[in-house]
């Protein structure tokens, strides 16, 4: 595996590795989100790792698994950014309000 393909996957390693502690303990806004963001950010490089390293695994320079792998990364990628922007875009992917949590807990009090 090519070197900095492993440098990089612990760079964002190491960046979400600090960003799991924000998310859990963290209070503010920022801490929260750069927890989110990285957190975002890890699963898309291990999910791309894992994709090459099958790759290489089982490719032999076959032009044809090259361009399959290549395909099936692209689309990985595509659909965790999609989602990344969306949730950014529309919310969906920030903290819920307190009263909003415990309106939906309980929604015989909001009447």
């Amino acid at each position: 595996m090519p070197q900095w393909v492993v440098f990089t996957f612990a760079v964002g390693w190491g960046l979400g590795s600090v960003g799991f502690p924000l998310g859990l303990y963290g209070n503010s806004r920022l801490e929260t989100g750069y927890s989110r963001h990285m957190a975002r950010l890890v699963f898309m490089g291990f999910s791309l790792l894992v994709i090459y390293t099958l790759y290489q695994y089982m490719t032999l320079a076959d032009t044809m698994w090259t361009v399959a792998f290549g395909i099936l990364g692209v689309i990985v990628l595509a659909g965790h950014i999609l989602s990344w922007v969306r949730g950014c875009w529309t919310g969906s992917d920030s903290d819920r309000d307190e009263s909003e949590s415990s309106e939906d807990e309980n929604p015989s009090t909001s009447r």
